[in-house]
C-alpha cells in the first residue's frame, strides 16, 4: 500500500509505511480505516468535479455536487442507502453525458473509488484476528466501464454455509479395506511376483540305512498384472471459477470423487471374479440360515488355508442385514438375532459390513490381508486451456486419472467366497431336509391349486438326490414342481423333473 498523508485533524496525520499500519491494533485499524476512506472519497470527490465542469450544466453540477456532500460528511449514517441515491442522481446525469457523446475514461471517479476500496483489503488478509463481513459497492454508470470494489468493513451480508450438498455415493469400502504397497517403479508398467507350485514329496516314509534320498520335484512361476487407468474430464467457464472461490475446489472434488468411486467398483469386480462358491464341509444341518452359511463359509476359509488364512471382513447387502433384525418365529415375535454385539453384527469376531456394492441375496467373506493395491500415478487432477475450442469459448478442460494395479495372487483364491445366499442355504441343508422342503412347496395345493416353488435351485435339488438337471430348464422345474398334486418321495420327484 502506498503512503497516505491523512486528512488534517485526524489521528494518523503522518505517513504510515506497510509495516507501520500491520502493527496497528484491531481498534487503530478502525480509525485508520474510517480515515483512509474519508480521504480518498474526498480526494476522489474533487477528481469527480473537475471532470464534469465542462461537461455538464453548471445546474447539473450544483446538483450532483449537493449529493455529492451530502454523501460525503453523512456515510457514516446508512451508507449503502446514501450511495443508492447518489447512484440514482448520477444515472439521471450520465443519460445526459452520454447525449452529448462524451466519454470519461481515465483516472476518473470510479478508479478513485475503487482504489479507496481495495487499497484497505490487504490489511485483513494479514490479519486474520480482525472479523468483519464485506459489503460491494457497484460502479457508477458514468463511463463505458465499471468495477466492482469490495471492502472488509462491518455490514451484514448472507452468512454462507461451508461446502456444497450433494446426493450419497457409495462408501470407498473397499478401497479403504484393501492395503496398498509401496508405489510401482518408475521403469515399469507391470507389477509381477513369484508363485511356488504344487510340491511332489519324493520322501513318503523315513529313509533306511543305506537308502536313497526321495526327490522334491515343485515348479516356481512368475505371475505378473498390468497397470491399468481410470480417468475422466470435465469442462468448465472461466467465469465459474472468477465468480464463485469454492468452485475450483468442488470440481476437484467431484472428479476425485468420481475417480475413487471406479476404482472401488474395479476392487470389488476382481475379487468377486476369484472368488470360489461356497462348500458345506460336511456342516449341514436341517433348518440351515443366513448364520449358518456366514459360519461355514468362515469355517471353508480357514480350512482351505490350513488355518493361515484369517477371514476378516463379511460384506453383506443392508437389506439382508435387515431381514436378520426383523425376522420372527411362528408366533410373530421377533427372533434377536444371536450375534449381534455393542459395536454391530459380528460372527466369529468378524464384524458385518454394509455395502451396497454386494447385490441384496449375496454375501462376500475375505481375508482381506490377501489382496493389495499399487499406484503408479496417485490420483492426478489437471488444468487445461488448449483443448479443441476450449480458447474461443472461454473453457477450461479438468482431468483427473489414476493409474493403479491390483493384485490377488492364485495361491491365495480360496480365501475368498461369494456366493448367494439361497444357494448356500441349499448345499448347507441335509439330503432328507432338502426332499423335505421341495415336497413342503406343495402344502398350499389344497387351498389354492397351487404351490410355492419360487425358491427351488439347481443346488437344493441336487441335494435332495435328483439327477440329470439342466440349469437352463430351472424355470420349468418351478413350474411343474409347484403345479404337481402331490410329491411322494425322491422318485415321484425325479419323475417331475425328468418330465419338464
Amino acid at each position: 500500500m502506498e503512503n497516505i498523508t491523512w486528512i488534517k485533524g485526524g489521528k494518523f496525520t503522518a505517513e504510515l509505511t506497510e509495516n507501520e499500519i500491520k502493527e496497528l491494533d484491531e481498534k487503530d485499524f478502525a480509525i485508520y480505516l474510517k480515515e483512509y476512506q474519508d480521504s480518498k472519497f474526498e480526494m476522489a470527490t474533487k477528481a469527480f468535479e473537475e471532470k464534469l465542469k465542462d461537461v455538464i450544466s453548471k445546474s447539473d453540477f450544483e446538483e450532483l455536487k449537493k449529493a455529492l456532500d451530502k454523501l460525503n460528511k453523512e456515510k457514516e449514517d446508512d451508507l449503502e442507502a446514501r450511495i443508492k441515491e447518489f447512484e440514482k442522481l448520477a444515472e439521471k446525469i450520465s443519460k445526459k453525458v452520454d447525449e452529448k457523446e462524451v466519454v470519461i475514461k481515465e483516472d476518473n471517479f470510479n478508479d478513485a473509488l475503487k482504489k479507496s476500496w481495495d487499497g484497505i483489503s490487504k490489511k485483513f488478509k494479514d490479519n486474520p484476528d480482525i472479523h468483519s463481513a464485506e459489503m460491494s459497492i457497484k460502479a457508477l454508470p458514468l463511463t463505458t466501464s465499471t468495477w466492482t470494489g469490495s471492502s472488509n468493513y462491518p455490514f451484514l451480508q448472507d452468512d454462507q454455509e461451508a461446502g456444497i450438498a450433494s446426493a450419497p455415493i457409495t462408501p470407498l469400502t473397499f478401497v479403504n479395506d484393501v492395503q496398498t504397497l509401496a508405489p510401482i517403479s518408475a521403469n515399469s508398467d507391470k507389477w509381477t511376483w513369484i508363485e511356488r507350485g504344487t510340491v511332489t514329496d519324493g520322501t513318503n516314509s523315513s529313509i533306511a540305512e543305506g537308502g536313497a534320498f526321495g526327490i522334491v520335484e515343485v515348479a516356481y512361476n512368475k505371475q505378473e498384472t498390468s497397470v491399468l487407468k481410470i480417468g475422466n474430464y470435465t469442462k468448465i467457464t472461466r467465469e465459474m471459477l472468477e465468480d464463485w472461490n469454492e468452485f475450483s475446489m468442488a470440481v476437484n472434488e467431484l472428479i476425485n470423487e468420481l475417480l475413487l468411486t471406479t476404482l472401488n467398483e474395479d476392487l470389488f469386480t476382481a475379487i468377486k471374479a476369484i472368488s470360489v462358491e461356497f462348500d458345506a464341509n460336511d456342516l449341514e444341518t436341517t433348518t440351515p440360515g443366513v448364520w449358518d452359511v456366514i459360519r461355514t463359509t468362515i469355517a471353508q476359509i480357514r480350512t482351505s488355508g490350513k488355518t493361515k488364512w484369517i477371514p476378516n471382513k463379511i460384506y453383506m447387502n443392508p437389506i439382508d442385514v435387515a431381514e436378520q433384525d426383523i425376522s420372527k418365529n411362528t408366533t410373530g415375535n421377533y427372533v434377536f438375532p444371536p450375534f449381534i454385539m455393542p459395536n454391530g453384527m459380528q460372527v466369529k469376531g468378524i464384524i458385518i459390513t454394509e455395502t451396497t456394492d454386494v447385490d441384496a441375496g449375496y454375501f462376500e467373506i475375505a481375508d482381506m490381508n490377501r489382496v493389495a493395491k499399487r499406484f503408479k500415478r496417485a490420483i492426478d487432477i489437471r488444468v487445461w486451456e488448449q483443448n479443441a475450442t476450449d480458447v474461443q469459448n472461454d473453457l477450461l478442460t479438468i482431468t483427473g486419472s489414476i493409474r493403479y494395479a491390483q493384485r490377488i495372487k492364485t495361491v491365495d483364491y480360496s480365501a475368498f467366497v461369494y456366493d448367494n445366499f439361497d444357494a448356500a442355504i441349499a448345499i448347507l441343508t441335509t439330503t432328507a431336509a432338502s426332499l423335505a422342503m421341495i415336497i413342503a412347496a406343495t402344502t398350499g395345493m389344497a387351498q389354492n391349486g397351487i404351490g410355492d416353488a419360487s425358491k427351488l435351485t439347481i443346488n437344493l435339488l441336487a441335494k435332495a438326490g435328483v439327477t440329470s438337471l439342466t440349469a437352463a430348464t430351472l424355470p420349468d422345474y418351478k413350474t411343474d414342481v409347484a403345479a404337481a398334486t402331490s410329491i411322494a418321495d425322491l422318485s415321484a420327484l425325479q419323475t417331475i423333473i425328468d418330465n419338464a
